[in-house]
């Protein structure tokens, strides 16, 4: 959802030592969870600072999601949403035979979807950008 990529190959989340995934995926040999059932909010309980992220588990792109810190909620703003970013995003089909570049990333963009998403798990943003 926030690179901007198809969101078609198989991913998972690892949040406080549990995994979970699309159970349209079979999975069959890793014990996962629905996505869809466990929030945002719920993600990062107690001292849960980090979540882990890995797309397309051919190339396993890992992603590490962290907690900065928890801001005070300002009037009449939408949540959830993303205040800083690290880098670009990386190419999603990247190949020697055609090199892309990073394609710049786009903080309003991930704004508007984290949006949509609200208070809804933590798929289904992909799901809704296929």
């Amino acid at each position: 959802m926030l690179f901007g990529w198809d969101g078609d190959h198989l991913h998972l989340f690892e949040v406080g030592g549990r995994r979970y995934s699309d159970p349209f995926f079979d999975l069959d040999r890793m014990e996962m969870d629905d996505e869809k059932a466990i929030r945002l909010r719920e993600a990062f309980p107690g001292a849960t600072k980090k979540i882990r992220y890995e797309y397309d588990f051919g190339a396993s792109w890992w992603h590490e999601i962290t907690l900065g810190r928890v801001l005070d909620r300002e009037p009449g703003a939408v949540y959830p949403r993303c205040t800083a970013f690290a880098s670009d995003s990386p190419v999603e089909y990247w190949s020697e035979d055609d090199p892309q570049e990073a394609q710049p990333y786009d903080l309003a963009e991930t704004n508007r979807r984290l949006a949509r998403l609200g208070g809804a798990g933590l798929g289904e943003a992909e799901e809704e950008d296929r």
